[in-house]
């Protein structure tokens, strides 16, 4: 995989199917949009933080070789 589709893969399309995953179990849950709503960005926010320190710790442990 290229470093295009990883960006793709890791920046886009997984947070989108979070959001989407979040929608539809809201919807089938029957909760209000509202907390819908903030329960798709509270996902979609932790999933960048994680993602975020991984890359931080990676290029730590990668600059320290």
């Amino acid at each position: 995989m290229d470093k295009k589709h990883k960006f793709l893969l890791e920046y886009l399309i997984i947070p989108v199917c979070f959001l989407v995953a979040v929608i539809v179990v809201g919807l089938i849950r029957k909760h209000s949009l509202i907390e819908i709503y903030n329960d798709g960005l509270g996902i979609t926010s932790l999933y960048y933080l994680l993602l975020s320190l991984f890359i931080y710790i990676r290029w730590e442990h990668l600059s320290n070789k």
